[in-house]
C-alpha cells in the first residue's frame, strides 16, 4: 500500500531552489547575477511605488507562484495581476531590503525585509507592515529573469 506524503509549497520551493543553486554558474558571475537580479528587485520596487500592477505582474513568469502572509497561493501570472489590482492603493512607501542574493547561470534568489505603509485614506489610518520575502527566479530563454516564486511573511 503507498502513502502519499505532502509537503508544504514552501518546504518544496526551498528544495528546489538549493538544489538548482547548488550548480555552479556556466554562463554567468556571480556578481552579473547578483546585479541582473537587483535589476529585477528595482523594477519591481518602482513598479510598486508608482501603483503600476500591470509592470509588476510583468515581473512574473507565466506559471509563477506568490505565497502571501496570509497563506493565500496565487498561481499564474494572470492570476497574479488581478490579485495585485484588487488592493489598488498606491503605498506611501515600500522597499525590498536585500539581505542574500545568489543562484547560477538559470535559477536565482533574493531574500531580504519588505517594509510599506499605507497613505492616510481618510476611512483608514496609514498602516505600516514589515516582513521577510523569498524571490526566486529562473532565466529565459531570452536571458530575461522573471520571478518564478515570492514569498512574504510578516
Amino acid at each position: 500500500m503507498h502513502q502519499k506524503i505532502r509537503v508544504p509549497l514552501p518546504a518544496t520551493l526551498s528544495l528546489a531552489l538549493v538544489a538548482a543553486c547548488a550548480a555552479p554558474a556556466h554562463d554567468s558571475s556571480d556578481s552579473q547575477v547578483t546585479d541582473e537580479v537587483a535589476t529585477v528587485r528595482t523594477a519591481f520596487v518602482e513598479a510598486e511605488r508608482r501603483g503600476d500592477f500591470g509592470a509588476q505582474a510583468d515581473l512574473f513568469a507565466e506559471d509563477a507562484v506568490l505565497l502571501e502572509p496570509d497563506n493565500r497561493i496565487v498561481v499564474g501570472r494572470n492570476a497574479i495581476r488581478s490579485g495585485l489590482e484588487e488592493f489598488p492603493i498606491a503605498l506611501e512607501s515600500f522597499s525590498l531590503t536585500s539581505e542574500e542574493t545568489g543562484g547560477g547561470s538559470t535559477l536565482a534568489f533574493d531574500r531580504g525585509f519588505y517594509a510599506f505603509t499605507t497613505p492616510d485614506l481618510g476611512w483608514e489610518a496609514p498602516t505600516r507592515e514589515t516582513g521577510s520575502y523569498m524571490m526566486v527566479l529562473r532565466r529565459q530563454p531570452t536571458k530575461e529573469w522573471l520571478i518564478e516564486a515570492f514569498i512574504h511573511t510578516r
